[in-house]
């Protein structure tokens, strides 16, 4: 070959490469856009920026596999995975959740903080081969994901091949572990805010409710009995139940007062009951004898309470849980 062909062929061979980085360096571009558009368009959905991450990471990589695990601070989680054969992916799930060990990439990634870079996992002494043999993987990339300092996930991306992943990959996989971290903290933040505003809008209905009642009290000096029927709607309102009783207790007796969501059937059999004995056999009994509140997740499941069936309760052999405040 000529010292001009010889010149021909090395800036050929410059070209070739130069485009082969300008083509990487465009998808990786596109492909961190992508996770990025996907994060702002989801906000809540952190499962849909989990697939794009690993499939991305996947492709770009050239990997065979990929997943994404989670970390709660003791317990790695499988959050997404990526071309897992049956066999690899009946062998995760019986090894996850599990604490994070030496024996795993991922879990050397979480336990160090750092990138765990292996060209070839069947020559670790530490490592555990039984997924690799049944996905047919050798070169492993593990990137811990990090956020305020806390480990809370980490990247992982499998070769078919032996050999190490590429400056580019490595530190491509770190755009990837930090993008799926702000999509965590995103979520973190909008069920934070999601529960202050519950809190807000629970706190605002109770001080709305107890303000009804004091304008009742007020307007209605001598009668109490709108100041009962009141406390006995707010209390179905707020506390989510389907009907609800006020009644007093005379220290033998207790006597109605109040209701709310009883229909007419329903209201003349719980008055024709009444007035009885405080007992340990109904929920508003038991909160007079105990002074105290008296929960019970499931009325028809407690066998100290009185059977409203037997006695044709109308409504009030509808109900399954109950409480009462004395």
């Amino acid at each position: 070959m000529s010292g001009r062909d010889s010149l021909v062929a090395d800036l050929q061979e410059q070209l070739d490469r130069q485009t082969r980085e300008l083509v990487d360096a465009r998808e990786q571009q596109a492909a961190t856009s992508e996770i990025l558009r996907v994060i702002s368009s989801s906000p809540t959905d952190v499962q849909l920026v989990f697939d794009t991450v690993v499939r991305s990471a996947v492709r770009l990589c050239d990997g065979v596999i990929g997943a994404l695990n989670t970390f709660d601070g003791e317990l790695m989680h499988v959050a997404a995975v990526h071309n897992y054969t049956p066999e690899a992916l009946a062998a995760v799930r019986r090894m996850y959740p599990t604490r994070p060990g030496r024996q795993q990439l991922t879990g050397r990634a979480i336990l160090s903080r750092t990138i765990v870079h292996v060209p070839d996992v069947l020559s670790d002494p530490e490592y555990a081969p039984d997924i690799a043999l049944a996905g047919g993987w050798r070169g492993g990339l593990a990137v811990p994901m990090i956020r305020n300092e806390a480990v809370i996930g980490v990247i992982l991306v499998m070769r078919a091949q032996v050999g190490p992943f590429s400056h580019e990959q490595i530190e491509l996989l770190k755009t990837f572990a930090d993008q799926a971290a702000i999509a965590i903290e995103n979520v973190r933040l909008f069920e934070a805010e999601q529960q202050r505003t519950r809190e807000l809008t629970e706190s605002l209905e109770y001080r709305t409710a107890t303000g009804d009642i004091l304008r009742v009290i007020s307007s209605s000096p001598t009668d109490v009995q709108p100041v009962f029927n009141t406390i006995a709607e707010s209390a179905v309102r707020l506390c989510g139940g389907q009907f609800s009783f006020v009644l007093r207790f005379d220290g033998g007796q207790i006597h109605f007062a109040g209701c709310h969501g009883l229909s007419a059937e329903g209201l003349e059999t719980f008055q024709r009951l009444l007035p009885r004995p405080a007992g340990e056999d109904t929920v508003s009994g038991r909160a007079i004898l105990r002074r105290a509140v008296a929960q019970i997740p499931d009325v028809q499941a407690d066998p100290g309470l009185w059977d409203p069936e037997s006695s044709r309760g109308g409504d009030l052999s509808k109900h399954c849980g109950g409480a009462a405040v004395a």
